[in-house]
């Protein structure tokens, strides 16, 4: 499954520290064939959305969680009800 990558949500830009944006790191492009989800094209103030039929929220924060720690990104995961998905944004 391929997860389009656009801006994030004004919700996940409110946790965005103001010098993170200009300290990000280059984006590196990850094509191993276990990817699920696509953490490494991201770069600072985008994000990709998940349905809730297509995801448990608790994996998708400890996927989130291991990149994080791995590779000193980090991401925040919001839950939308309204729209019925879950954001996983690039935060620093």
């Amino acid at each position: 499954m391929a997860y389009e990558i656009f801006d994030c949500s004004p919700r996940a830009k409110a946790k965005i520290a103001e010098d993170a944006e200009a300290n990000a790191k280059p984006i590196e492009l990850e094509k191993h064939y276990r990817t699920k989800y696509p953490f490494g094209n991201l770069s600072v103030g985008q994000c990709f959305t998940i349905p809730f039929a297509e995801a448990n929220e608790l994996s998708v924060r400890n996927a989130a969680s291991i990149y994080a720690k791995r590779t000193e990104k980090k991401f925040c995961v919001l839950r939308h009800n309204e729209h019925a998905c879950l954001e996983v944004a690039r935060i620093g």
